[in-house]
């Protein structure tokens, strides 16, 4: 009888090794990701020097010569090479371009309402102080503020502040560029600048007949959303102005967009106003409210010719004539795809897909190695789908492709 039993035990154990084999080899694995090159969405190696070295294990999903969509990611085995993983940019048969930051398929932005990654936060003010990164009338001096912080909430007097004047705004005062968080919540200093960027809040407006304002910058154009009451009969309680205004044009204002929203008295409302690829958005509550398309930017009369080419802040909110108050601040950035001088493919000039391949990118641009080295990659290569995060157990995460419809 105890032969028997042992026998069984012997047969078990063969037949849980052969499928441990069997998921190996044929459905799954699990992949340590020693690199930066996809930091934040996945953690791998350094972030500084002298930091532990932190890597992520993913688990991976084997599906050998699937057609991936657009911004996928996809775990990639070249000859000679550790499998790693990247994000799919280019699909077969299309022309890819890096140009200033931006992907360009087929020589076009993508439209404002294709998936993309999800944006990545370089500032939130659930990990980091106000204080030490936004500059405002009276910040850090004696002279008379009209911003004052209640606990969690940034409230802002701007009654007796001038129209046209910046006395009620607040600016963030950081450089912008490809700057996350780690694992542990800290803020990382990227290595470039970026174009792309996006301003996250909550405001409820507490009354006045001013207006509020929220700005985003890129080279020399300054884009404005106003919000101001509207006149006495109007359909709806405010206007919704989007502004341009460009330093090389004298600072001359053209209006994008005008149209009539209602705003309620004292609530908080989240809004979202972001310049991605040439779109500029504005989300009040979720509600897509604004999407307009201008050509390029204008260059800044002050620009060098290389290096960053925007001058001053580049995100920054507040109002004139006006009561409100704000909480929740995020500052965020698109992915922003570096043209290094190593760079091969796809940089100076398109590269054309083959109908079996594909253009890989790294999250963490600036120290990825990727398709802009080594050309595209052919679906054959392409191993599978990274699924979750699976180790550590804290860090756990699924991994659904990173892609949003914004």
């Amino acid at each position: 009888m105890r032969n028997e039993r042992t026998v069984r035990v012997l047969w078990a154990l063969v037949a849980l090794v052969f499928l441990l084999l069997v998921t190996k080899f044929f459905v799954a694995d699990v992949y340590r990701i020693s690199s930066g090159s996809m930091r934040p969405t996945i953690h791998g190696g350094r972030a500084r020097p002298g930091d532990e070295d932190f890597s992520e294990w993913v688990l991976v999903r084997y599906d050998r010569g699937f057609l991936p969509e657009r911004f996928d990611l996809v775990v990639v085995d070249l000859e000679g090479k550790e499998p790693a993983v990247k994000r799919v940019a280019g699909l077969p048969n299309e022309s890819v371009r890096v140009v200033d930051g931006d992907l360009l398929i087929d020589g076009e932005r993508l439209a404002p309402d294709a998936p993309r990654p999800e944006p990545i936060p370089v500032f939130d003010e659930r990990l980091l102080d106000v204080e030490d990164y936004f500059t405002w009338k009276g910040a850090g001096a004696d002279s008379p503020s009209p911003w004052r912080r209640d606990e969690l909430v940034w409230t802002l007097d701007a009654s007796e502040v001038a129209f046209g004047s910046n006395e009620g705004m607040m600016f963030y005062r950081q450089e912008l560029r490809d700057d996350y968080f780690d694992h542990d919540g800290r803020r990382v200093v990227g290595r470039r600048t970026v174009n792309d960027a996006i301003l996250e809040c909550e405001f409820a407006l507490d009354g006045g007949a001013g207006r509020l304002r929220f700005q985003l910058v890129e080279k020399g154009d300054t884009f404005e959303a106003h919000l101001q009451p509207a006149e006495e009969g109007a359909s709806t309680s405010h206007v919704l102005q989007l502004v341009r205004k460009n330093q090389s044009l004298g600072g001359r204002e053209s209006e994008l967009v005008t149209l009539g929203v209602d705003l309620p008295h004292l609530r908080f409302l989240a809004l979202r106003f972001a310049n991605v690829d040439n779109h500029l958005t504005l989300e009040l509550d979720g509600e897509l409210l604004v999407t307009t398309t201008y050509e390029r930017n204008e260059a800044h009369r002050l620009a060098p010719d290389s290096g960053d080419q925007s001058i001053g802040p580049r995100v920054g909110f507040g109002g004139e004539g006006v009561r409100a108050r704000f909480r929740d601040l995020r500052v965020l950035r698109d992915l922003h795809y570096t043209a290094s001088a190593e760079a091969r493919y796809g940089v100076e000039e398109a590269v054309d897909l083959g109908p079996a391949e594909v253009f890989l990118l790294g999250d963490n641009s600036a120290i990825s190695k990727d398709s802009r080295d080594y050309g595209p990659a052919r679906l054959g290569e392409l191993l599978g789908r990274p699924v979750c995060v699976a180790w550590p157990l804290e860090r756990f995460r699924d991994l659904p492709g990173g892609r949003s419809s914004r």
